[in-house]
């Protein structure tokens, strides 16, 4: 009598033991925020959700199973700039860590218009020095994207979702706030964004749950 319920247990100690594999993501969905400011003290002032253009959207990032979408405007550092400049904040969420990291890198591989933040800076040091925030950016696996020669979008992976932030700037073929804003969005939301949750020692508690059973089932059935 014993015997069988020392197994009912392991069972159960199976069953639960195996539901963080399978289910990847640890802490399940969370909400990204958003910052009220940049780290510069300019403020962010939200007008609305945006209707996602899903037709340039899908073209970046094919694979996202959902995805919000929203437009910040602020006052221009230029004070010729009559209009005030937006930007626009979205935010695509995946099945899994890996799948959002997987698609960002595939974007850098198939898209001529994308890169390497790294490699962007490295490729355009003259041209940046007015925008020193580029270089200083440490966002992991930031890259950029313009077309038209015009760089007016970052992406990155922030957990299970990947971040595009584009600037509607009247200022140059370069949008300064860019990298500003990108960090103002990771560093707000990088403590809780979710990990994947290794699944090595559950499988190796698994696979010892299972010759521990296989072992008094043996020594029943004697």
């Amino acid at each position: 009598m014993k015997r069988k319920a020392l197994v009912g247990m392991l069972m159960t100690y199976l069953v639960l033991g195996a539901m963080p594999i399978s289910c990847g993501i640890e802490n399940g969905d969370f909400p990204i925020k958003m910052p009220d400011e940049l780290p510069t003290g300019q403020k962010l002032v939200k007008t609305g959700e945006e209707i996602v253009n899903q037709k340039y959207i899908r073209g970046l990032l094919p694979h996202y199973i959902s995805c919000n979408a929203y437009i910040y405007s602020f006052k221009p550092y230029e004070p010729s700039v009559v209009y005030p400049e937006q930007i626009s904040i979205t935010v695509c969420a995946f099945n899994s860590e890996n799948e959002a990291k997987s698609e960002l890198q595939n974007l850098v591989i198939s898209n001529q218009n994308t890169i390497l933040l790294s490699d962007f800076v490295s490729k355009h040091q003259k041209e940046l020095e007015e925008y020193p925030s580029y270089s200083e950016c440490d966002i992991p696996d930031v890259c950029i994207y313009g077309r038209f020669g015009h760089y007016d979008a970052l992406l990155f992976p922030l957990g299970k979702y990947v971040v595009h932030i584009y600037e509607v700037t009247y200022t140059g073929s370069i949008a300064p706030h860019l990298p500003e804003i990108a960090e103002a969005v990771y560093t707000l939301n990088a403590e809780v964004a979710p990990k994947e949750k290794t699944p090595g020692f559950d499988a190796l508690f698994a696979v010892a749950g299972l010759l521990a059973m296989a072992y008094l089932l043996r020594k029943n059935r004697k």
